[in-house]
């Protein structure tokens, strides 16, 4: 369905794609008005909400916004899929050629006890 936009969601990620350019620095209200051309009651609205369900989050004193927790786990999925996508043909020829039930274990975070894993079982 090309050519079908929404102007709201075309903003929400014009906004999040900001912070690409300063992951650590983060923006100010009036930063990302001025670079997106966004008047400043649209944009709050915007943050506000995303900092709602996690995809921002602000510090105190500065008022800057950040990427926030939401995007960490937006992104884990994104590369837990793809890692899934390409190791299981390997596992599947491994446990043809071994007769054995093969295992990928990595780690889905910092913590080491964060982990996913994919199996294939011999049949």
């Amino acid at each position: 369905m090309r050519g079908y936009s929404l102007q709201t969601v075309e903003r929400t990620l014009q906004l999040l794609e900001a912070f690409v350019s300063r992951p650590t620095h983060g923006w100010s209200l009036t930063e990302l008005s001025k670079a997106l051309g966004v008047h400043k009651t649209t944009m709050l609205r915007m943050l506000s909400t995303l900092e709602r369900h996690g995809y921002l989050s602000r510090e105190g004193e500065s008022s800057r916004y950040r990427l926030g927790p939401a995007t960490l786990a937006l992104g884990g999925a994104a590369s837990e899929a793809q890692v899934r996508q390409v190791a299981y043909p390997e596992l599947r020829r491994l446990t043809e050629e071994t007769g054995e039930t093969s295992l990928l274990q990595w780690s889905a975070g910092p913590k080491p006890c964060a982990s996913t894993m994919s199996r294939v079982r011999n049949r």
